[in-house]
């Protein structure tokens, strides 16, 4: 079957600061926040969300199956999920979330990992925030196929362009 990636985040760009802060997933909550809500039940397969000061996405991979799981529902499910786990009403962060699917979810984390997205240009922090949200997800055992690969490839790039 296959698989679609989806990005949905807000940034330092599109966000303001008490809203980025609001919608912060905390270290030692994001276990606890996984497992509360569970995703395989909207048709969410593999997750990763990279929570920093400046960001808070979500990457998610889902089967492409039918109308039920089209990216449209599944943004609407990842903006619940936001919602419910950090107790803010949907219309406060909507405004200032962005899209990606597929490829342009690929081509933005690259530039998420590589620095190229970052508030200021270059900023070497990203990559390792990246790779560990990255851990955090296989930890979690919240990471397949899909999203291994993504974001192996995205921290490889990321040391590549650090490089």
């Amino acid at each position: 079957m296959k698989k679609q990636i989806l990005c949905l985040g807000l940034d330092h760009r599109t966000a303001p600061v008490h809203v980025r802060e609001r919608l912060t997933f905390a270290p030692h909550l994001l276990d606890k926040t996984l497992h509360d809500h569970c995703l395989r039940e909207i048709g969410i397969t593999e997750l990763v969300i990279v929570s920093t000061c400046n960001r808070v996405e979500l990457y998610a991979a889902a089967e492409q199956t039918d109308t039920y799981r089209t990216p449209d529902m599944l943004y609407l499910r990842l903006r619940h999920f936001i919602a419910a786990t950090h107790d803010v009403l949907e219309a406060e962060f909507v405004d200032h979330l962005y899209y990606f699917n597929n490829m342009d979810a690929a081509e933005h984390l690259l530039r998420v990992a590589s620095g190229l997205d970052s508030m200021i240009l270059g900023e070497p922090q990203i990559l390792g925030q990246v790779n560990d949200s990255f851990a955090h997800a296989q930890a979690q055992k919240l990471v397949g196929p899909v999203l291994n690969a993504l974001f192996q490839t995205a921290v490889a790039t990321g040391k590549r362009v650090r490089t």
